[in-house]
């Protein structure tokens, strides 16, 4: 078929799905995707999967904990239910650590807005946990509207603060109101801190500090025990953190770091005393103590800092450090998976064990100052770590811990996950003889004498690793008798910043290199064959797997590509994706556009008898990535198919946004259509 030149031309103008054409347009690829539906083969792989999917997903997840008090609160979904609510879960005062009540649901999403697709973007409890800031949103846009509820009551209060995407919040001692991160007028950039008072309109928030209007420095903000102080994170691209004191009540701020590469992420120990971890100086994180005075920070920069990197194992990527009765606890992560130690007074490092065992790839899921930047475990008045601990076979529960504990205890869980499956770590050598790791999930029983259908999964952005938390379609993969594979390629955090500093910019690349590394090592290994390879990831992912399509289109038989960005030309142009230059570059400065246009798969589709099956999927209301760039890619990857070729398909999702939000059971729908085709062009290729 033609291309639609329309299609391009609106992502290089900027310019959303105002044209009449697109209409048209959608409507045919819905044709394309009922016809396909309706083949018998496609129908009978997709009953399988949906039931299988069913069965992972429906055993319900803690999600990461906040406290407020005695109080814990998160976003769980129960089991069988398809829907998230915050609940509220009451500790032990006498006892511990353990839940003397809970969990009672408090917030549903669809009941406050009165919309099905209304799910909670954050949430914020108040220091005694009486009240909790939530922002919810609807049809996944994640543009949120906060509302405090009353906790005993379940009462909404009348405070209504909009513009609050990606909140990070930092409630006052009192609880009488709260400093925010926020966009005032509803912009997409800059972003500023203002303070709240409950009871008064937002209209009466005082602005305490802000970016330019069209920046994409994004700040958090933290307070000091006292409130008089708060702690600013200004994070410059995914690479950078610049760190400042701001007096809250007025006054100069006082900047801790600024300009230098590397992450930081600091907390109060007490009113003058700040702790954390920083890569500015080693890429894979040490421990920093700052001690303060009221008139300032009492040494310089990063140099005069108290720094050191314990003694904790190699590949430990400490990530945030956090004190803990009489000493720190460190989290981070290694290879794929997080992992915790626990440095004493004395300075011994010692490891926290992660039920059953610390060798399997742990993810410890915790709320953060915002949803794209920190991770933060929850402490008790007592002294204990509290935190969602998933694996790639578990669903999250609810666990603590504390110095002298030894292994975590488990607080509270819904079910355990899918029997049978089993997870192992894995490395495989990249072309350039860097180790990559991988994870694979499959069936206890796997024959290992033919190598069954298996999915590959990569990201390879952002500093950010693939989570190794339970994932419902890697469960009802194995369980299907497939194997499902995670790689830690470069691009991410898994060894530290430098892993992900080798992959931005024109080093692209390397990220498609080192994901093609990987699936030629799986055949070479006979854990795959190329004829039952299929390949997927989303947004980041999304846009790798559209680049390996046209770069490797002999590497794999299907290929799924989720809310994917495929113009690194005109990227720029659309809703927040100037947050994501630092990794990408900047199309309009004609040095990175030399290579954007080498590494942009939209513009290198040509036609190619060895190109795999493909499914895209995006969401209408997707305000991280613009759907035009799916609707672009499989509009070029159309024309250039040969007549009776493998199929391209378009899904849209008319009430979804980029993913997040979006309920289990409309979850599985979307997996059930993209495991029923991939399973479906598996077979068709390998009976060829």
């Amino acid at each position: 078929m033609p291309r639609s030149a329309w299609l391009p031309s609106r992502m290089a103008s900027g310019v959303a799905d105002d044209d009449p054409r697109l209409s048209a347009w959608l409507a045919e690829r819905e044709r394309e995707l009922a016809d396909y539906r309706s083949d018998p083969g496609f129908a009978a792989h997709a009953a399988v999967a949906g039931a299988a999917l069913r069965e992972a997903s429906g055993r319900g997840a803690v999600g990461a904990p906040a406290i407020g008090g005695r109080l814990v609160f998160s976003v769980d979904t129960a089991p069988g239910d398809g829907r998230s609510a915050l609940v509220v879960r009451r500790l032990a005062e006498d006892v511990g650590p353990a839940v003397e009540d809970g969990p009672r649901a408090l917030v549903d999403p669809a009941a406050v807005l009165d919309d099905g697709t209304a799910a909670i973007d954050w949430f914020s409890p108040s220091p005694d946990g009486t009240l909790v800031l939530v922002g919810l949103s609807r049809s996944g846009e994640e543009r949120s509207i906060a509302w405090i509820f009353d906790t005993a009551s379940g009462d909404r209060l009348d405070d209504r603060l909009d513009g609050l995407r990606h909140a990070s919040i930092a409630w006052l001692p009192d609880g009488s109101g709260f400093l925010y991160c926020g966009y005032p007028g509803g912009r997409d950039y800059g972003r500023s801190i203002l303070r709240h008072r409950i009871g008064e309109p937002q209209s009466a928030d005082a602005e305490l500090w802000s970016t330019a209007p069209d920046s994409t420095d994004w700040p958090d903000v933290a307070l000091s025990p006292d409130g008089a102080l708060a702690l600013v994170h200004v994070s410059i691209g995914w690479d950078r953190t610049d760190v400042l004191l701001l007096p809250v009540d007025g006054g100069p701020a006082r900047v801790l770091v600024e300009g230098r590469a590397g992450r930081t992420r600091l907390g109060f120990d007490g009113p003058d005393r700040l702790l954390g971890a920083s890569s500015a100086r080693d890429p894979r994180g040490e421990l920093v103590r700052i001690e303060l005075d009221r008139s300032g920070v009492a040494d310089g920069g990063v140099e005069d800092w108290d720094l050191e990197r314990p003694a904790v194992a190699e590949d430990l990527v400490i990530e945030r450090a956090l004190p803990l009765g009489d000493g720190v606890l460190l989290i981070g992560e290694g290879g794929l998976g997080s992992r915790l130690a626990f440095l004493d007074a004395d300075g011994v490092v010692a490891p926290v064990g992660l039920p059953p065992g610390a060798d399997l790839p742990y993810a410890v899921m915790t709320p953060g100052q915002s949803t794209l930047r920190d991770r933060v475990v929850a402490r008790t008045a007592r002294g204990e770590a509290l935190f969602a601990l998933s694996s790639p076979t578990e669903p999250p529960l609810l666990a603590a811990w504390r110095p002298g504990l030894g292994a975590p205890v488990v607080l509270d869980r819904y079910s355990a996950g899918p029997p049978g499956l089993t997870v192992r770590r894995d490395e495989v050598r990249a072309s350039d003889g860097a180790r990559i790791p991988v994870l694979v999930v499959e069936a206890t029983d796997l024959d290992a004498s033919t190598p069954p259908p298996t999915l590959l999964f990569g990201y390879g952005g952002f500093g950010l690793s693939p989570s190794t938390a339970y994932q419902p379609v890697a469960a009802a993969w194995a369980a299907l008798g497939g194997r499902y594979v995670i790689a830690g390629i470069r691009g991410g955090r898994e060894r530290g910043d430098e892993w992900h500093r080798s992959a931005i910019g024109p080093g692209r690349a390397r990220v498609v290199q080192d994901f093609a590394d990987v699936a030629a090592a799986l055949v070479e290994r006979g854990l795959a064959e190329r004829d039952r390879l299929a390949i997927w990831g989303s947004s980041n992912g999304g846009l790798l797997v559209a680049q390996t399509i046209v770069r490797h289109p002999e590497l794999c038989a299907a290929a799924y590509a989720a809310v994917p960005i495929t113009d690194l030309l005109h990227y720029h142009r659309h809703s927040i994706a100037r947050l994501w230059m630092s990794d990408y570059g900047d199309p309009d400065s004609p040095a990175d556009a030399r290579w954007l246009r080498r590494e942009s798969p939209l513009q290198a589709v040509a036609p190619d008898p060895r190109r795999p099956a493909v499914i895209v999927t995006t969401g209408a209301h997707d305000t991280r990535v613009e759907p035009l760039h799916s609707y672009a890619f499989v509009d070029a990857l159309l024309a250039a198919a040969e007549p009776g070729g493998r199929p391209v398909l378009l899904s849209v999702d008319a009430e979804g946004g980029h993913g997040p939000g979006r309920s289990t059971r409309r979850q599985d729908e979307l997996w059930e259509l993209v495991l029923g085709f991939l399973l479906t062009e598996l077979d068709r290729r390998a009976a060829r």
